[in-house]
């Protein structure tokens, strides 16, 4: 009995938007965890199931990707913790304390150990 296979002669159509969010986002948890320099690509792809080749195509460095993980990941999440809130603030330094003291309050350990 021959074995039947169905083919639909076309190919499986990546979403590139969603493959760059998953490897920033995996590539943020593996440097916020280790550090740039100990952080490997290998770690990274083991957390999105992604090949070599789909981070290459989006990224064609470690230094790059480590550069739109700052630009893309880290500088808006700043923005919305730090820079956001303190324009509702009269007293900057006011503020400053107070998210300092809310951000830490609200803060896992976990995130409080790395930093």
């Amino acid at each position: 009995m021959k074995k039947r296979t169905r083919s639909t002669g076309r190919k499986k159509t990546r979403n590139l938007a969603e493959t760059r969010a998953a490897i920033l986002t995996a590539a943020f948890e593996e440097i916020y965890a280790n550090g740039f320099h100990a952080s490997s690509i290998e770690a990274i792809l083991e957390r999105t199931n992604l090949t070599k080749g789909a981070l290459f195509h989006q990224f064609a460095s470690k230094l790059e990707l480590g550069y739109a993980v700052v630009d893309e990941v880290v500088s808006p999440m700043s923005l919305a913790r730090w820079v956001t809130p303190l324009s509702a603030f009269d007293d900057p330094f006011e503020g400053i304390l107070q998210l300092v003291e809310r951000n830490i309050v609200e803060a896992p350990q976990a995130s409080l150990n790395l930093g």
